[in-house]
Order: C-alpha cells, then structure tokens, then sequence
C-alpha cells in the first residue's frame, strides 16, 4: 500500500504540473508572450510567496488558497485499504486539495509552468513524491518514537517546517536564475546578430529546466495526521460513523416507521448540540491515573493540559494539525504517559469538541491517515465501540511495535497507545488499560 501511496502521490502532481503548465503556454500564445517571461517576474513572484508565508505564520493569515481539509471520511469505511491508499495519495500530490500550508507551492507551480510544460511536470511530480516520503518518515519516527520522539517534537516539527521550505526557497532561486539565464542569453545572441549586420531570425526555442517546491504534510495525517499517524502516540485517531440511519422498509408499520423518525432527529439533535469546554482539572480527571505495572511520569511534557496550541504541536506538522482542530471544534485536551522497566511506554489522552460529530470525525480522521502509513486494523469484542490498530517498526536498538485503541464517547475523542518490545509490549496490555479507561469514562 505504500507503493501505491508514493505512486499515486507522484503521478497527481505530475498531472496537476501538466495542467498548470498547458494553461500557462495557451495564455502566453493568446497573450503574445514569449516565455519564460524572465528574471524579474519570477524573482518577484518567489518573494512574494516568501512574503505571505511570513506574514501567515506570525499573524495566521493569510491562509494558502486550498481545501484545508483531510480526505473524505466515508473512504476508510466503503473502500478497501489499497484502493483509500491510492486515493489518498493522489490527493495528497495536489497540494491545494489537502491542508497546504505554504504559498510556495503556488509560487512554485506558477513559476514553472511559465518556464515550460516539462518544467511544471517535472515541479508536480517532485512534491508529490516529497510529499509520500515525508509522510513515510514521518511514521517511521513516529512508531519508532516513545517519550523522548514527544519531547523532541516541539523543535523538530519546526526545524522540519523551515527545512522543506528552505530547500523550497533554494529550489525557487534556481529556477528563477535559470530562466533570467536563459532570456538574457537569447538578447545577447539577438544584439550581436543585429550589430553584425546580418538578418536574424527572431524564433527562438527555449528550454528550461524547473525545479518545484516540497511541503512536508501528515498523516496526517495525515493525518495525517495525523502523523501518524504518529510520531506522537497521540495522534492516531479515527472512529465509527456518527450517523447511523436505519432505511425505510416497506414491511415496517406506519407507526414503526414514526417512532424511528423520531429517534433518528433525536439523535441528530443531539450530535449536533455543542458543548461548553471542560476545567483542565475535569479533563485530568477523565483519563486513567494507573496502568499495572508501569509507572505513572511526572516530567515535563509528560501528564499536562492541551490547549490547541499544545495539541497542534504534538503532531509532526503543527502547521497542519491546528487547521484541523480548528475545523473539529476542539475545545481542550490532556495527555497522560506511563512506562515500565523495560521502557514500554503507555499515552492516554482525552480530545474534547464542540459536538459529538465533531469528535466522531476526528477520529475517523485518524484512522484515514493510519491506511497511508500500512497499519493494521482490528476491533475487540470485549470493547464495544473501540477501534484499534498496530504498526510495527524499528530503531537502532531492534523491531518495535506501536499498538493503539481509540474510540469516540459524546463530545470526547480517547486514545490510549502502546510502544515498545513486541515480546513486552502485547496488546493484553493496552486491553487492559482501555478496560480501565471504560470504567473511569463511565463514572
């Protein structure tokens, strides 16, 4: 499925470089312009783009022209799982369909459908590629992370940012010049042409090689994100549908039929109530204070509240992640880790949102992103309700495994993960914690 996931990526930006570069010739041929267009233009447009991102990551605006949105939700459940990869990938490849954060990508895409149609394919195909591969090491780190990967995140995620639109800016530069290049070269060889006297021929075919710019997304979710999912034992979330509708049939009394009606607005009614946010010491109180044999911690990072602020960065790419609980209607969170002698690390962590369909959605969300990264799904039936999923991995020391049950109760998204030895860190584990965790809910 990972095959599937960086090919269909890949195959879409090169799609959407082709479009951009055909509408960019079609209108320099009714316009009269000869392309590339020059130096000036494209330095200008490049800094530009610099400009907005500045200003949107200072100020939050302006946002990058886009969606802004993960993928349906009703893929993960109508769909099998290479069919959602292959899907997913293809719209990751287009940026402005998914959670864009940056204006390069414009910049880039714009500036290299001006230097020629090749250019802009070339430009597509490269962040559609760059794309899957962030999101693959992005889950590997994730998987291979525990505690320590949770503390990093809050500078790597930024270091990641100003990477990729780094080698971005980089990339831009290179064009830019090639193409200044490449025009000033064409007025030199006309000047010496005209001045020797000698009639010129004024058709000049320029080829020009584009560079494109790369956003790194999740998991995000993709996921993304959520991540992941996740580097971050948090952030793998998906969960069943909010609206289950019964049908009409037609050997079902009149009556019947009237009081599922009535059942099904009340319903509908009350997943789209919305809830007023919870004291961080009601959220702390949500969650499990013990797991057996593992110890609770108490440092930094480690048993906190989660504004969004807080919850955004615990993701690979903030930048990503607040969009999306921002949409979500996410209210306030709390993060608990535990861990045992042989350093098997536990993450439970409670969500809360505006509505029930909110965090429904938001769980949903997660496990769409989790099919991008290969996981496996399973659900138990000792825990009604509860959907759960495995990654397996590995560091420098040897295989890792990373398990995870999440499941959606009102207004409140749970999670509860699992990360260590695959011979210490067994499911049996996590069941148990998550049977705790019924219990504390229940309450």
């Amino acid at each position: 499925m990972r095959g599937i996931f960086a090919l269909t990526a890949t195959l879409s930006g090169a799609l959407v470089g082709f479009g951009f570069g055909v509408v960019a010739t079609g209108v320099s041929m009714l316009a009269g312009v000869n392309l590339p267009i020059g130096f000036w233009p494209l330095a200008g447009l490049t800094l530009v783009a610099l400009a907005l991102d500045a200003v949107h990551m200072k100020l939050g605006w302006p946002r990058p022209v886009a969606l802004h949105r993960q993928v349906p939700q009703q893929w993960g459940k109508l769909l099998s799982a290479p069919v959602v990869a292959g899907l997913y990938g293809a719209r990751l490849g287009v940026g402005p369909l998914t959670m864009l954060t940056t204006w390069l990508w414009w910049a880039a895409m714009v500036g290299a459908s001006v230097i020629s149609v090749w250019a802009a394919v070339g430009a597509g195909a490269v962040f559609g590629a760059s794309r899957a591969v962030v999101n693959e090491i992005a889950a590997r780190r994730i998987t291979a992370g525990g505690l320590g990967t949770i503390e990093r995140l809050g500078v790597t995620t930024r270091r990641s940012w100003i990477t990729v639109n780094g080698s971005t800016l980089v990339g831009l530069a290179l064009m830019v010049l090639i193409a200044g290049g490449c025009v000033a070269g064409n007025d030199v060889v006309a000047n010496d042409t005209d001045s020797g006297g000698s009639d010129s021929n004024e058709t000049d075919s320029i080829a020009v090689q584009g560079t494109s710019q790369t956003r790194a997304t999740d998991t995000g979710d993709d996921s993304a994100g959520q991540t992941d999912h996740n580097d971050n034992p948090s952030e793998t979330t998906t969960g069943d549908s909010m609206t289950d509708s019964a049908g009409d049939d037609a050997a079902t009394e009149s009556s019947g039929a009237a009081a599922e009606a009535d059942s099904e607005s009340s319903e509908a009614a009350s997943a789209a109530a919305t809830w007023q946010p919870s004291t961080p010491e009601v959220l702390s109180s949500a969650l499990i204070g013990d797991v057996a044999w593992f110890n609770r911690l108490t440092e930094p990072g480690a048993d906190l509240y989660l504004d969004i602020d807080a919850a955004s960065n615990r993701q690979p790419d903030p930048t990503e992640e607040r969009p999306l609980l921002e949409t979500r209607g996410y209210l306030g969170g709390w993060s608990r880790v535990f861990r045992n002698d042989t350093q098997d690390v536990v993450v439970a962590q409670v969500y809360e949102f505006a509505t029930e369909q909110d965090a429904s959605f938001y769980l949903e969300d997660g496990f769409i992103t989790l099919t991008g990264h290969g996981a496996e799904f399973f659900d138990l039936e000792s825990l009604v309700g509860v959907r759960g999923f495995r990654i397996d991995g590995a560091d420098e020391i040897g295989p890792i495994v990373n398990y995870g049950l999440a499941y959606a109760e009102q207004n409140r998204w749970y999670l509860l993960t699992l990360t260590g030895d695959p011979d210490t860190a067994t499911l049996d584990i996590l069941i148990a914690a998550m049977e705790a965790q019924r219990r504390v809910e229940a309450e």
